[in-house]
């Protein structure tokens, strides 16, 4: 049961911050149609309407960006890994820190249901990415 919970958090906390990503590209494009730099003064407002424990400050300094279009859903799964300080493979370069990468991510207990290859082809669907983390 408590590997089903733990399980049941880092689903929850990846839809979570894909959900929270989504959210505040969704409000950049909806007041100005030019992209909003998080970095930018223009950022400052919006960056104040997040409450100081809101699960976007846990993720942004792990937010990885996609090494290709179709790695996407591996890039939001590492983000939310490495939010989570998951124990799973990590990436050599970051030992002895265990750092998941897009590289990494694909261990021995995914790779039965993601590849490489697969993703490259054609992404990753929200559940495909379910049941290989589950």
């Amino acid at each position: 049961i408590k590997i089903e919970t733990m399980m049941l958090t880092r689903v929850r906390a990846f839809c979570l911050g894909v959900f929270v990503c989504l959210t505040f590209s969704s409000v950049c494009a909806a007041e100005q149609n030019a992209a909003i730099y998080w970095n930018s003064p223009e950022a400052i407002p919006l960056q104040k309407k997040l409450p100081e424990n809101a699960d976007f400050w846990r993720l942004i300094p792990h937010l990885t960006t996609q090494k290709t279009q179709s790695y996407c859903g591996v890039a939001s799964a590492v983000t939310v890994l490495n939010t989570l300080g998951s124990c799973q493979n990590g990436d050599p370069v970051y030992y002895p820190y265990h750092y998941v990468t897009q590289d990494s991510f694909f261990t021995p207990t995914i790779l039965p249901f993601l590849s490489p290859r697969l993703v490259m082809s054609r992404g990753v669907g929200m559940n495909e990415l379910q049941l290989a983390l589950e």
